[in-house]
């Protein structure tokens, strides 16, 4: 009996013995297994923060960029550029570089972000827009009723070629696109960033590309009014002819009943009161011209009143609008060659014709068998036009 008990604490301190071992292995390799996880973990928390450092080396680019625009004239010398920069409670550093592209007017962007010795860099490209990169952009609500069209052409193609077009809302409100009665839209529509297309655009008609919501909101800045000379009220009683001479300030501009208002050289003209065309009026706009009304206050259009664009090319009449409410009403009986960019403005165009150009306006309204062709030329903006800026038009991490 007492060996049996000897033999039985001998078994017991053996097994005991083993458990500690093993026990001991187990939490040796839970130990090292945690440190690898520790490490593998850190490392994609660096490589996290390193790209969010990056993506913020491309935003400062692009501020710094549309920052630049302000000094006139461009230049590509001293392009912006940051290195190692910090980020407010962020252990990593970003740096970028912006170098020019292609013959587009596009620029290359190159921004690192470091975080703790891991690195991510990302390449973008920014392109110059203007405030005509789409047909029609509204704030809030858009309809275009009874058998209308609306497409795309290029004003400078020797040939009429069409292409496709985007218009849409910034809003996300429901039924604020309305496209009813048989119109045909030859091109996408788009809502408001974040908006339900199905539930933003209604009505019976036809569109045959696609419909999305914006993946980043429209910024539709203001336009700056010229500083002109004032000359009191612009009032046509009998038929007149302006040239660049007579540009200036304005407390209103009427044209009386029967009356031709001819535009011969470039015109320039800041309307700060009511822009009012009678019956039976027409502005013609020669070949060789252009008119650019600044208006900061309502525009109306009555029966049989034409805008004779002789040259047919719709940046050569320019409408900007205000900062205040507007009411743009326009009876035109003659095709309307011309764009408006009016973001506090109600735009309704009522009689039948064609609208060749490029609308930007609070709300548009389009009725009675009104076809609408973008012109593409308009998105081929300049560094001296109003309303430029850069966007981002394509990324990809290197």
């Amino acid at each position: 009996m007492g060996r049996d008990k000897k033999l039985k604490k001998g078994s017991v301190l053996v097994i005991a013995m083993t458990m500690m071992v093993m026990l001991l292995m187990i939490g040796t390799s839970l130990l090292f297994m945690s440190q690898i996880y520790m490490t593998f973990t850190q490392g994609q928390i660096n490589k996290i923060i390193a790209r969010t450092t990056a993506d913020a080396g491309l935003t400062k680019a692009l501020y710094q960029m549309n920052d630049k625009l302000l000094d006139k004239p461009w230049n590509d010398a001293e392009l912006p550029s940051a290195e190692n920069v910090t980020l407010p409670d962020c252990p990593g550093l970003y740096s970028y570089t912006i170098e020019p592209g292609d013959v587009s007017g596009r620029y290359l962007v190159t921004a690192t972000g470091v975080c703790n010795e891991k690195e991510v860099t990302v390449v973008c490209t920014l392109k110059l827009t203007g405030m005509f990169g789409k047909g029609i952009v509204v704030v809030k609500k858009l309809e275009i009723k009874n058998n209308g069209v609306v497409k795309g052409y290029n004003s400078q193609d020797s040939e009429v070629v069409l292409v496709g077009v985007d218009v849409g809302t910034l809003s996300t409100g429901n039924d604020d696109i309305k496209i009813e009665n048989n119109t045909i839209i030859e091109g996408n529509v788009f809502v408001g960033f974040g908006g339900d297309p199905d539930k933003v655009i209604t009505g019976s008609g036809t569109i045959e590309g696609s419909t999305y919501a914006l993946s980043q909101d429209i910024i539709l800045s203001p336009v700056a009014t010229p500083v002109l000379t004032g000359k009191g009220d612009l009032e046509i009683s009998k038929n007149t002819t302006l040239t660049s001479a007579d540009n200036g300030q304005y407390n209103k501009l009427k044209i009386n009943n029967n009356k031709k208002l001819t535009i011969d050289g470039d015109v320039v003209l800041y309307i700060t009161g009511k822009i009012e065309a009678r019956n039976n009026t027409e502005i013609i706009v020669n070949a060789d011209s252009s008119l650019v009304i600044y208006a900061g206050d309502d525009i109306k259009f009555e029966n049989s009143a034409k805008i004779n664009n002789i040259a047919k090319k719709p940046a050569n009449f320019v409408i900007y609008g205000g900062t205040g409410s507007q009411e743009f009403e326009m009876k035109n009986t003659a095709d309307f060659y011309g764009v408006i960019y009016a973001p506090n403005a109600d735009v309704e165009f009522k009689n039948s014709l064609d609208m060749y150009g490029a609308v930007v306006s609070k709300s548009f309204t389009v009725k009675n068998n009104t076809d609408f062709y973008y012109d593409e030329a308009l998105d081929m903006p300049s560094f001296n036009d109003n309303c430029i800026s850069f966007r981002i038009t394509g990324w990809y991490e290197r």
